[in-house]
């Protein structure tokens, strides 16, 4: 979906229509959305099926206000946040009200926002820092990039904000190198925000200070895990540290450092000042990665507790050639598979990890009928096992022996033994790898005995391949 923001700024619900627009401000039609059932073209929210069920807070902007214009963020609420945390709140307000908030770290294990901002804001050090990580560890996430592209300036102003909540002076902004054009919009809207005043010295006539400094990281899923990337920072290679100590303690040059991802630090500015009417607090949106055989991919956002087949149904409009959608991969490459049973499951912290499962980045991979579960959960061991940084020796050989494992069982050359062997393994890699990546990469494997085992064991006896994908005999690619 393509839309044009107006030349000046208005209430995007009072926009004019495209015919009373300048030709060079119309919609280009070849770039509209389209429905994949009917090929009809929308030029606006309001008529486009994919955004019926969402709750779009963070990505209120994006998409409706021109990116390389800061006065229309202005126009639309942009640093109204910063101004009220600077003239009318002293920090430890602004982290009593982050607790209250109840937010969560976007990404991970959920790590409650206001905690870790507290742990950093009591240390003794004078010299603090705030990482921004759009180091995303999922290949396939897109958010980082969505909201450097579409919104930097709701980025840059939470940025701000945290520094001057936990006493940082100095912010780091990560971004992968593939993502150039995010990297170019974020670079011109710092540019637009140290002139106006929003970053810099004496931001916005107070004695606080705050500059940030652009890294560009190589893309490696292992260099979006917090010692990691430190370790990046610190020109080392992208692996892990041991915990403790934590980065909120001894991070960035040993100083307390505080980690937030792009989207939690976007869903600052919405505490601070919630827009007039909101109802819903900045603790209660995800935005969610939509892929598989969806008929409407994308990225998408909901409120937590929003059922997971609600997404996949109304979002996604179901599967592709009306399959039916047989189970769900939630979390990214080391997250987990569910059965179609589990999709009243509301999309949430809690309630997934009441079935050992994590949202991750917000990966929500729709897998139909003729999807097999067992080699999908193959690929995705395999890209782990790709991305180890070596470091220790449960992840770097134990996920390459499991696919040696898995090879046998999707060629059928496997045994019931061997499933034995895997789970047993998988318990292994789990408990004792040093980080989240080796600890995580198991988890499709272990969700997929637990939810899928008749298939795994089909495979493993010689039964067949109830998707009829999988090949005959040994070989898997592991590139694959």
């Amino acid at each position: 979906m393509a839309l044009v923001a107006p030349p000046v700024p208005v209430d995007p619900g009072e926009m004019v229509g495209d015919a009373a627009r300048p030709a060079r401000q119309r919609p280009v039609e070849r770039l509209l959305y389209a429905e994949p059932t009917t090929g009809r073209r929308s030029s606006g929210v309001g008529d486009n099926p994919f955004f019926v069920g969402q709750c779009r807070r963070v990505l209120a902007r994006c998409g409706v206000v021109d990116p390389a214009s800061i006065d229309e963020a202005l126009a639309l609420g942009a640093y109204r946040g910063l101004r009220r945390a600077l003239f009318e709140l002293e920090p430890e307000q602004i982290i009593a009200m982050v607790k209250r908030s109840g937010l969560r770290e976007r990404g991970a294990q959920g790590f409650p926002v206001g905690l870790k901002w507290s742990l950093v804001a009591e240390s003794p050090s004078e010299v603090r820092y705030v990482v921004a990580n759009g180091e995303g560890g999922d290949p396939a996430s897109g958010i980082d990039r969505l909201l450097l592209e579409g919104d930097p300036h709701g980025v840059i102003e939470g940025l701000v904000i945290a520094g001057f909540a936990v006493g940082a002076s100095k912010g780091l902004a990560i971004i992968r190198s593939e993502h150039q054009a995010a990297r170019v919009g974020f670079e011109r809207a710092m540019a637009q925000a140290s002139r106006r005043g929003f970053v810099g010295p004496t931001i916005l006539g107070s004695s606080f200070e705050f500059s940030i400094e652009i890294h560009e990281t190589a893309g490696a899923s292992v260099g979006g895990e917090e010692t990691a990337l430190l370790n990046v920072l610190q020109g080392r290679r992208a692996v892990a540290r041991p915990r403790p100590p934590f980065p909120s303690v001894s991070g960035l040059w040993q100083r307390p450092t505080l980690i937030n991802s792009l989207e939690t630090l976007a869903n600052i500015p919405l505490i601070i000042a919630p827009t007039v009417g909101d109802k819903t607090d900045a603790a209660g949106t995800k935005i969610v990665n939509l892929s598989g055989t969806t008929k409407r991919p994308g990225l998408a956002e909901v409120a937590l507790g929003t059922s997971i087949g609600e997404i996949i149904h109304t979002i996604g409009g179901g599967c592709r050639g009306d399959r039916r959608a047989m189970a769900a991969h939630i979390g990214g490459p080391a997250g987990a598979t569910i059965g179609s049973d589990l999709f009243d499951t509301p999309f949430d912290y809690d309630p997934l990890r009441g079935l050992d499962l994590d949202l991750g980045s917000g990966g929500l991979v729709v897998l139909d009928e003729s999807t097999c579960v067992v080699s999908f959960a193959r690929y995705l061991v395999g890209l782990s096992a790709r991305e180890s940084c070596g470091t220790c020796p449960p992840c770097r050989i134990g996920t390459r022996v499991l696919l040696n494992l898995l090879d046998g069982v999707v060629s059928g050359r496997g045994n019931h033994s061997d499933l034995a062997r895997i789970e047993k393994l998988c318990q292994h890699i789990r408990r004792t790898s040093m980080c989240e990546l080796g600890r995580n990469a198991v988890n499709p494997l272990v969700s997929g005995l637990r939810y899928f085992r008749s298939e795994y064991e089909a495979h493993a006896q010689g039964l067949g391949c109830r998707a009829a994908t999988c090949p005959t005999q040994s070989g898997a690619d592991e590139s694959a």
